[in-house]
């Protein structure tokens, strides 16, 4: 196994994990909704960091997670000695590389390493559930308060990734009311959990809810096959340097250092033949807290801790 696919393979095994994938998936709204752009950028990233390394030392102590020397330019970790930038991304568009007073507006750039994208929601919002003759319309569950509230007479499909085309039904609940009513009262967590936790325990990224664009869901079964079309689901890319050669870069009011998105977009369909890709569902999102966890009171922990200690001798 070459090293990008270690990588890939790595982040894979710790997104099957629901202990991992469902804080992290939480904390892409928590996040972004209360700290300002780039804080929130930057607080994902490290929130990346310690859960891989949370998950390498729980369960993957032969690998090895790398962080730079303070102030090494260039890159934001590694696994093994391969080394990636960390880029996090809400919706597909130009992205910054590393500041560099010698590049001049409109060079060439050449990546000195791979990059790791994290993409956080569906692209573009609307997708299709193709279910023989039939093209449905749907809308991930969880990715704005207007999907995860379900119109009368409207349905949502619960779903299940056996392969890279090819999904399962698992479940269909329908709003059978006169009124708009939350996910969470259609269908709960605890439900979810209940009916498929044998399923979500071992490999929880294959789980995801979409809302039907129909009021005609008796076409679908449970335990019907289907293919669910999007331009790019969430999750991670690995953008190999090899295919980051040769791209005039562009600017905006806030960077001269930007890779266009259309070579974005170009390196998330490559990362998709290559099979370089993690997914990420986003369901989770629909029932997490709304606020991030508070930062002072788990350092206050810790404080508190030295008193417990204290008292337990």
């Amino acid at each position: 196994m070459n090293q990008s696919s270690q990588m890939i393979s790595t982040v894979k095994e710790m997104l099957l994990k629901p202990d991992f994938l469902f804080p992290f998936v939480a904390s892409q709204h928590q996040f972004r909704t209360h700290y300002y752009g780039l804080t929130s950028a930057s607080l994902l990233e490290y929130f990346f960091i310690d859960m891989f390394s949370s998950y390498l030392m729980m369960y993957d102590p032969v690998n090895k997670l790398e962080l730079p020397p303070h102030g090494e330019r260039g890159w934001d970790y590694g696994l093994n000695g391969y080394k990636v930038s960390h880029k996090v991304a809400k919706g597909i568009g130009p992205v910054s590389t590393l500041w560099d007073a010698t590049i001049s507006p409109g060079a060439e750039f050449n990546a000195e390493e791979s990059i790791f994208y994290s993409l956080s929601e569906h692209q573009k919002k609307k997708g299709k559930l193709v279910f023989e003759s039939h093209a449905i319309e749907i809308k991930p569950a969880s990715e704005s308060a207007t999907n995860s509230e379900i119109l009368p007479d409207k349905s949502i499909v619960i779903t299940w990734r056996k392969s890279k085309d090819t999904w399962e039904i698992l479940d269909l609940k329908h709003n059978s009311l006169n009124s708009t009513i939350p996910l969470d009262e259609l269908i709960s967590f605890r439900n979810i959990w209940r009916s498929l936790s044998h399923k979500i325990s071992s490999e929880a990224n294959k789980l995801e809810i979409y809302v039907l664009d129909t009021s005609d869901s008796k076409i679908l079964a449970i335990g019907s096959e289907v293919k669910i079309e999007f331009d790019y689901f969430p999750g991670f890319y690995l953008f190999e340097k090899e295919d980051l050669r040769g791209i005039t870069l562009v600017s905006n009011n806030r960077s001269n250092f930007l890779i266009p998105g259309p070579i974005i977009k170009e390196n998330l369909s490559t990362c998709l033949m290559k099979d370089n890709f993690v997914p990420m569902p986003t369901w989770f999102g629909a029932f997490a807290p709304p606020k991030p966890p508070n930062l002072y009171l788990s350092q206050k922990q810790d404080y508190d801790n030295f008193f417990a200690s204290i008292q337990r001798r």
